[in-house]
């Protein structure tokens, strides 16, 4: 072992420039695999902290619409009550559902609070902790409320102890008039790996005044326990048996108005164990944070592929530099050495060159984590990282490391006679199958990061800078959803008046939150799911729909009992009527409505999503109940503007909270995850390159140094510094031209698989493969030639005499 250490060190000493790559590139990929473990770590992590986690399972289902399937965990509360009566196995079930932004009055004061509705079973399930209040008996009455620390802090400014709230009363002015809520409970503040949030939670005796996204089969989610020495799988069974059940008839009868398909599987109900909801982004559901676990997926790639060509340039400069001394290989073998002894030797030096690297990695993992948050949007909190789990991760990828470096140069040399390592007639040079192979491989992983990187800033920036089908500059959103009827006239009134203001329109969504639609019947029995929203006359003009039929709304559609609609041109399409729409009448819950209008489809969603059938109502007997003013302002006037909503907004609801936002800038926000990711991928894409640079810059001065002699009687020769320059050039652009033709196919297949998430995108251009292409050889030769270029220039003298 000492011997080994020894040959080690001098082997590290004497080959400074390789080992300083080999232990950079190392290092880099050993703190981003730790930063990348951090984080998926952490996301896996969440609702752990819940003691019954094991046993805690929420209901789902995937439902067959005519037209697509969509996942989904909205049932009705009552489902949770009969789930204890007919499935054995249930112990507890309680149902939650996240009921969003709402006011809160406490003491003549009015606060934001994001607001939970739970059922009685809730607290007993799941384990937030309480600081006061009995979590046996909460909720057994209508009309309590219990409210988190942190909220708890906000509304009494830290001043008022927890167990004197209890008892204490709040308002919700807009939603339960005259029906105050007492307080019953103050909670410690939500562990950050808790996919279920919020500021306060309602009983759900309480009724359903707060409102929230509903559908065909409900508006909340339901969760259930069961009893400790239930089996899961039965209990799984005997709940999608009941669920099935429960809908039978609804589903018959949405077959027969033709809104699901009529197959047996039209709507099939599955269980997901609580561990696992936060990880299932792709189902539909507003009540809980939930991720895609494509970007585990991207991030994980990413870390595997920096590793592998990291560990790449290793086998290839310790290879080179072993067949430097060749003789030395051959001398231990002719002398009664074992395969076992040669790789003593690898592992040796593979585990001090690592260690060495993984000390680096771990002050560059420490610095690199702010910025990861900074790039991803996310934050890693140390107190969700597991100890022990992270250590045995980094000591399987430190193994992993030696091993896998240590083992190739072992499998080459096993495969080498005693008298050919002798006798030097082996070479890291341009005939070394192996370091072709490495080398495409490190450079068909590149082009593949350049090429993803590429599609998706391309892809960000159209869902970015797309025509939406409107006008959406100089738009103010300002809320009003706090404000009674009065008040919001009152309030329109007065900032209409202010001189910056171009136009304004009252409209019951802004694009941002929450959506509205309904099924209406073709006419010939078919069903077509139709988006629907309230405005008024104002709305088409403020936004600059383009009105392609008929007639905008007048002052007298903004009327009860009005029953004129617009629609878009989807809608036109979807009901067969785009010749002659105008005075076409469709029957909505009940009502028939007439078509006065068809504007040019835009998308009132973002682009990620497919634009659907809609129909524009102003003021019908649906309610006027606008929760939001656009307001189209002068750029110049900007400031004059928001002075005079401020002081509006005072005036007509003094002492609540004024929010507003400026829409462009909310619309753009709405694609922060592909930005995101674009920056993710694109700084890896840069940090595998310079990794695969600085091993092809050391595997290049290798070679040269093999070469010396070659290179000199090729200039006494007469041969010129560019012929010789291409000469040496020519191998590597082989190489590249080889990881070309492997990496267009795979990244081709890639980025199609990612684009068809999205229903407008970017056409797969072949230039852009041909561009990743091109950029990879100009750092290819960059790099190579610096070296190429000063060995052709050396006095041919020099490299004779040093041979």
């Amino acid at each position: 072992m000492k011997t080994n250490l020894i040959y080690s060190f001098r082997n590290i000493k004497n080959n400074p420039i390789n080992s300083a790559i080999t232990i950079f590139g190392l290092s880099v990929a050993i703190a981003c695999c730790l930063i990348i473990y951090f984080y998926v770590s952490q996301e896996y992590s969440y609702n752990n902290f819940h003691k019954n986690a094991d046993r805690i399972y929420r209901i789902n289902y995937k439902t067959r619409y005519i037209d697509g399937t969509y996942d989904d965990v909205r049932v009705e509360p009552e489902v949770a009550d009969q789930l204890k009566k007919e499935v054995p196995q249930v112990e507890k079930c309680a149902e939650y559902r996240f009921a969003f932004e709402h006011v809160m009055s406490y003491e003549n004061q009015f606060y934001d609070a994001q607001m939970g509705y739970a059922g009685e079973d809730f607290f007993k399930m799941f384990s937030f902790d309480f600081i006061t209040g009995d979590k046996s008996t909460v909720f057994s009455n209508p009309y309590e409320i219990i409210l988190t620390k942190k909220f708890a802090d906000k509304i009494t400014a830290g001043k008022t102890p927890y167990d004197q709230l209890i008892g204490r009363e709040v308002d919700f002015p807009l939603n339960y008039k005259d029906k105050p809520f007492k307080i019953v409970g103050i909670l410690d503040d939500i562990p950050k790996n808790s996919s279920i949030d919020f500021d306060a939670v309602v009983s759900g005796k309480s009724g359903r005044s707060f409102g929230g996204c509903d559908n065909s089969f409900g508006y909340t989610s339901v969760f259930y326990q069961i009893k400790k020495n239930a089996n899961a799988n039965d209990a799984g069974k005997n709940v999608n048996q009941f669920i099935r059940k429960y809908y039978n008839n609804r589903i018959i009868g949405m077959q027969n108005e033709n809104q699901l398909v009529k197959s047996s599987d039209a709507f099939v109900p599955f269980v997901l164990p609580l561990k696992d909801v936060y990880l299932e982004g792709s189902i539909s559901n507003c009540f809980e944070k939930s991720v895609n676990k494509r970007s585990f997926i991207i991030l994980m790639t990413i870390g595997i592929l920096i590793l592998i060509i990291a560990c790449s340039n290793y086998t290839i400069l310790s290879l080179g530099q072993y067949l430097k001394k060749i003789g030395d290989v051959g001398i231990r073998k002719a002398i009664g050495a074992k395969s076992s002894n040669i790789f003593s030797v690898f592992l040796t030096e593979g585990l001090l060159i690592t260690s060495v690297a993984s000390v680096l990695g771990s002050i560059l993992c420490l610095l690199f984590i702010p910025v990861f948050g900074k790039l991803a949007q996310t934050e890693i909190i140390p107190g969700l990282i597991n100890f022990h789990s992270t250590i045995f991760f980094s000591l399987a990828l430190l193994a992993g490391i030696v091993v896998s470096t240590s083992f190739i140069p072992v499998v080459v040399f096993s495969k080498v006679k005693p008298h050919q390592m002798a006798g030097g007639k082996i070479s890291a040079g341009n005939k070394s199958k192996l370091s072709q192979v490495f080398v495409s491989l490190q450079y068909s992983l590149s082009i593949i990061l350049i090429v993803v990187t590429l599609f998706i800033v391309r892809q960000s920036n159209f869902l970015k800078n797309q025509s939406l089908g409107l006008n959406s500059n100089n738009i103010i959103d300002v809320r009003i959803s706090r404000l009674n009827d009065q008040q919001k006239e009152a309030f329109k009134t007065l900032i209409s008046e202010c001189p910056g203001v171009i136009s304004l329109t009252q409209t019951s969504r802004n694009f941002m939150n929450g959506e509205s639609d309904t099924y209406v019947d073709k006419g010939n029995g078919e069903q077509i799911d139709v988006v629907r929203f309230k405005v008024d006359d104002q709305y088409v003009p403020t936004l600059g729909l383009k009105l392609v039929h008929g007639n905008n709304f007048a002052e007298n559609n903004v009327k009860r009992g009005d029953r004129s609609m617009i629609v878009n041109k989807k809608f036109t399409e979807a009901f067969e009527i785009e010749d002659d729409p105008i005075g076409k009448s469709y029957q909505i819950s009940g009502v028939n409505f007439t078509i006065i209008g068809v504007v040019d489809d835009y998308h009132y969603f973002d682009m990620k999503s497919q634009i659907l059938p809609a129909m524009l109502f102003a003021r019908t007997n649906f309610g006027n109940n606008y929760n939001n003013i656009l307001l189209r302002f002068q750029p110049q006037q900007l400031s004059a503007v928001i002075k005079k909503i401020e002081n509006s907004y005072e005036q007509v609801a003094p002492g609540k909270t004024l929010t507003y936002d400026f829409w462009d800038e909310k619309l753009k926000q709405r694609y922060e995850e592909e930005e995101r990711w674009s920056r993710v991928i694109g700084y890896a894409s840069a940090i595998a390159i310079i990794i695969s640079s600085l091993g092809l810059f050391g595997l290049t001065i290798l070679m040269i140094n093999q070469r010396i002699k070659e290179i000199g009687v090729r200039k006494v020769n007469g041969a010129r510094a560019s012929e010789v320059l291409l000469t040496i050039n020519k191998s590597f652009i082989g190489w590249l031209l080889g990881s070309l033709i492997i990496a267009i196919p795979i990244s081709y297949f890639i980025v199609s698989k990612w684009l068809s998430n999205f229903p407008y995108r970017v056409d797969m251009s072949w230039w852009i493969f041909i561009m990743a292409g091109v950029i990879a050889l100009l750092i290819a030769l960059f790099t190579v030639s610096w070296q190429s270029w000063k060995a052709a220039t050396r006095n041919p003298v020099e490299a004779l005499r040093y041979e």
